[in-house]
């Protein structure tokens, strides 16, 4: 069998791993970032935040099973690139709450990438829609059934437009994206009282923003990686009740360094503030017959999270029948406190701010093998370490790398 064979029967594999991926992460992982907890490396999983930096892995193609992302990438020529990312999570999973449940997340986005000498661009172009529907029988009022349909859909388009510019000592990251989301449900919410009461539920209008901007550079030895991320949605409900409006945003403020140690060994250390709020007003339209004013009533909350990860992988050559053999380990630390607000026609009515509650430290434990093309990582999250006591593994990842 010659070697085009193999390569076509290795990327069936890794393309069979993703078919049966389900996408549980908001940001992709794979095997490799999560045998280090996350900490702050260059990985191609970055591609999920950055299509730009497709530029920096031409012709791979790798799938993360279970619960992972499918990613190809492909140079057509030194100033194009082509690609395709799937299973990456949805980009506005508010929405998923106002349809059916079941929803995938297996959406494509198609990639592209444009040399233009110093300055490097990325797109990614995304077309979101998924349908759920679910029919089932209710005893009617007269004593005989009714069969009655719930049904939904989810539909977000629109663009992420990416730039990289390296300098001398210094490499700059950009972004900006929007999409257009909109939803629609058919659903009736109490069938055995009424079953030909159904609810419709659809939005307005939404529009979804994501923005970002990262920095690296070079300073006492270490190699400083710091940056920020932000996406929010606003939709408005049309249900023929009062006006609803909803807003879901998240901020990640990173910060993080990566330095070499034994030689041959590489560790990076982080943090991440996360900023995750929800903001829902209600707005009661005034009625003079009755002489009632207008009523707008605003709840707020969310959640604010502090997390620590340290991650070490040292590569040894040519060990055994490989080409490569890496040994990996992490471990992560997150604090997070709620935080909630409420009020009416401008008037406080209550606020919270909870104590903080921490995550006991989570260990992973990570390796990876290359033979010619082909890569394969394996992490395992060492469950919590608490009272110096280690009981797992929990959870675990397997990665499929090809390069053709």
């Amino acid at each position: 069998m010659n070697l085009s064979k193999v390569k076509g029967l290795a990327a069936a594999l890794v393309l069979t791993m993703a078919a049966g991926a389900s996408a549980q992460f908001n940001s992709p992982t794979n095997a490799r970032m999560m045998g280090m907890a996350g900490a702050p490396m260059n990985d191609i999983s970055g591609v999920f935040n950055y299509p730009v930096l497709m530029m920096g892995y031409p012709d791979h193609i790798q799938a993360t099973f279970p619960n992972g992302g499918l990613l190809g990438i492909k140079q057509v020529n030194e100033g194009f690139f082509l690609g395709l990312s799937a299973n990456q999570g949805r980009m506005c999973p508010s929405f998923t709450q106002n349809v059916l449940g079941g929803l995938g997340n297996n959406i494509p986005h198609l990639l592209l990438g444009f040399n233009a000498g110093s300055l490097n661009i990325g797109a990614d172009v995304f077309f979101e829609y998924d349908a759920a529907s679910e029919t089932y029988t209710v005893d009617n009022q007269n004593g005989g059934t009714k069969e009655v349909t719930d049904k939904g859909y989810v539909l977000n388009t629109g663009v992420r437009l990416s730039a990289g510019i390296d300098l001398e000592n210094m490499s700059l990251l950009a972004k900006f994206g929007i999409g257009l989301p909109s939803f629609y449900s058919e659903e009736y919410p109490d069938p055995d009282f009424d079953p030909n009461l159904m609810v419709k539920n659809s939005n307005k209008k939404g529009v979804y923003v994501e923005t970002g901007a990262e920095v690296g550079l070079p300073l006492a030895g270490l190699d400083w990686k710091g940056g920020f991320e932000y996406t929010f949605v606003n939709y408005n409900l049309h249900d023929g009740t009062a006006g609803e409006s909803f807003w879901d945003s998240k901020l990640d403020i990173y910060l993080g360094f990566e330095f070499n140690f034994l030689e041959t060994a590489v560790a990076a250390l982080g943090y991440t503030f996360t900023r995750e709020a929800y903001t829902e007003i209600e707005e009661t339209p005034a009625d003079q017959a009755n002489n009632q004013p207008k009523v707008v009533y605003e709840d707020m909350g969310g959640d604010h999270y502090h997390t620590f990860s340290l991650g070490m992988e040292n590569i040894w050559d040519d060990v055994w029948i490989f080409d490569a053999f890496a040994l990996r380990a992490g471990a992560s630390y997150q604090i997070s406190v709620p935080v909630s607000k409420s009020t009416l026609d401008g008037d406080l009515l209550y606020k919270s701010s909870e104590m903080g509650t921490h995550s006991p430290v989570r260990p992973v434990m990570g390796i990876g093998v290359s033979k010619s093309f082909l890569t394969l990582d394996l992490a395992l999250q060492m469950g919590n370490w608490s009272n110096g006591i280690i009981s797992g593994p929990t959870a675990g990842l397997v990665t499929g790398t090809i390069k053709f």
